[in-house]
C-alpha cells in the first residue's frame, strides 16, 4: 500500500506500566500499517523499560526509550517531539493503557492522505457516538490527546504542549489548537477502549488536576467568560470541602456546627443536582460519586494553588487567539 508517509512516529509516555505495556506493544506489532519508529518516554520505577526492551527485539520498527526529566503526559510528549527533531511525516500519540484495533494506524495514515487540509486526526473512545468527518472545535472529539496524529508544523506552530499541566493538558491544547485555527478530523473506528478499569476521579488524580484556578492563572478573566461552569463547579467544591471541615471542627459549639452543616448541605445539593443533570454520575454512581468528586475537586484546588504559588509557571501561550476560540457546547 502506497501511503505517501515514509516516516510515521508513534509517541508513547509510560509510568509504572509493567502490567500493561506488553499489551500495548503487542497491539503495535499487530498493526496492518506498521510504524517506522516508536519512541517511549519513561519515568517508571518498576520494570516497564525491561518489558519494552524484551518486546523490541521482535519488532520490525525502530524502538527508542528516553528517560523523562519532568512530570506529566504533556512534558513526556514535548520530550518526544524534541527528540525526533521534526524528522517525521506523521506524529501519532498513544497512551499505554489503551486498546486499539489492528487498523488503527492505517486509519490515521489514510485520513491524512485523503484530507491534506486536515491538521490533526483523532480516534475517540469507542463508547462515544460513531463519527467519521471533520469536526469543529466546539465538538467533543476535536482533540483526543491520548490518540491523535498530526503532520509536521502543527505542533511546532504552538510550541507543543504546556508542561505546567500535570493533568488537563488536553483541555489546554484544545484551546490553543482552536485558537490557531487547526482543522480536525475524527473517526471513532480508529478509537480506543481501556485496557483496565480506572476510576474517573481519585485522590492521586486530584492532586495533579489543574482545576479552573490553573486556567484562570494562565488565561486570566477570559477563562471565566469562556467556561464559567468550570469556575462555578470548583467554587462549589471548595465551599463544600471547607464547610465539611468546619462542621467537624466546630462540633464542640453545636449552633456553629449546625450553621456550617447547613452550608455544607447547600453546597453539596447544588453541586450534586447540577452535576447529575448536566453530566450524569461518576464511575457509574449517581449518588455518592458526584459528592466524592466534589470533595476531591476541592482538594485539587488547594494543590493547584500551591503549585501556582511555589512554581510560578511560565505559561505556553503559543497559538492562543481568543477571537478564534469558540464557546464550547459541552
Amino acid at each position: 500500500m502506497t501511503t505517501g508517509y515514509s516516516d510515521v512516529v508513534v509517541a508513547i509516555p509510560t509510568y509504572n506500566n509493567e502490567d500493561t505495556i506488553g499489551g500495548t506493544f503487542e497491539l503495535l506489532l499487530q498493526q496492518i500499517h506498521q510504524p517506522d519508529r516508536v519512541v517511549f518516554c519513561d519515568k517508571s520505577a518498576d520494570d516497564t523499560v525491561a518489558v519494552i526492551e524484551s518486546y523490541a527485539a521482535d519488532a520490525d520498527f525502530d524502538v527508542d526509550v528516553i528517560r523523562q526529566r519532568g512530570d506529566g503526559v504533556a512534558d513526556a510528549y514535548n520530550q518526544i517531539l524534541s527528540y525526533v527533531e521534526g524528522e517525521y511525516d506523521l506524529f501519532v500519540t498513544l497512551q499505554s493503557d489503551l486498546k486499539i484495533d489492528t487498523d488503527w494506524l492505517a486509519g490515521h495514515v489514510e485520513i491524512h492522505r485523503n484530507h491534506p487540509e486536515i491538521g490533526i486526526v483523532n480516534g475517540d473512545s469507542k463508547g462515544q457516538e460513531p463519527t467519521d468527518r471533520e469536526v469543529t472545535a466546539n465538538e467533543r472529539p476535536y482533540y483526543m490527546g491520548r490518540n491523535f496524529s498530526t503532520k509536521p508544523g502543527v505542533l511546532e506552530r504552538i510550541d507543543g504542549w504546556d508542561p505546567n499541566f500535570l493533568r488537563g493538558e488536553d483541555w489546554d491544547m484544545r484551546i490553543r489548537l482552536s485558537g490557531a485555527e487547526t482543522r480536525s478530523y475524527c473517526r471513532t473506528a480508529i478509537g480506543y477502549e481501556w485496557q483496565t478499569d480506572d476510576p474517573y476521579i481519585s485522590l492521586s488524580k486530584s492532586k495533579r488536576r489543574p482545576t479552573s484556578l490553573t486556567f484562570l492563572s494562565k488565561y486570566g478573566l477570559w477563562y471565566l467568560w469562556f467556561h464559567p461552569s468550570h469556575v462555578v463547579a470548583d467554587a462549589l467544591s471548595v465551599g463544600g470541602l471547607f464547610s465539611c471541615v468546619a462542621t467537624v471542627l466546630s462540633l464542640p459549639v453545636p449552633p456553629l456546627a449546625l450553621l456550617f452543616f447547613v452550608m455544607f448541605v447547600g453546597f453539596v445539593a447544588i453541586y450534586w443536582g447540577s452535576h447529575v443533570a448536566l453530566r450524569g454520575g461518576v464511575d457509574g454512581n449517581y449518588f455518592v460519586g458526584p459528592v466524592r468528586k466534589q470533595l476531591l475537586n476541592g482538594i485539587a484546588v488547594l494543590y493547584a494553588a500551591k503549585r501556582i504559588a511555589v512554581e510560578r509557571p511560565e505559561w505556553n501561550m503559543s497559538g492562543f487567539d481568543k477571537e478564534n476560540v469558540p464557546r464550547y457546547k459541552f
